[in-house]
């Protein structure tokens, strides 16, 4: 029957899946960054339809977000030190 051999067996496999699930999403994530760094929108959208994962939407979504709202920042901020320079 359910020997604690099989049952250690059990729980490993159940770990394991949770890893490889894990190191999947990592990957998207980093490709889906590295496409954004670069403006690779098309790409982007090819990889999440290809996807097809709600997790995958909603972090693209996320990202797009925190990024887009860091760059206005950051541009934001030059445009202030340039204008205080020439003022």
């Amino acid at each position: 029957m359910n020997s604690p051999q099989s049952q250690k067996l059990t729980v490993g496999s159940i770990v394991d899946k949770y890893v490889k699930e894990a190191i999947i999403k990592t990957t998207i994530e980093m490709q889906l960054l590295i496409l954004l760094n670069k403006g690779l929108f098309n790409s982007m959208l090819e990889l999440i339809l290809n996807i097809k994962g709600k997790y995958t939407i909603l972090f693209f979504i996320t990202k797009f977000a925190t990024n887009f709202v860091q760059e206005n920042t950051s541009r934001q901020a030059r445009w202030q030190r340039t204008i205080g320079k020439a003022g």
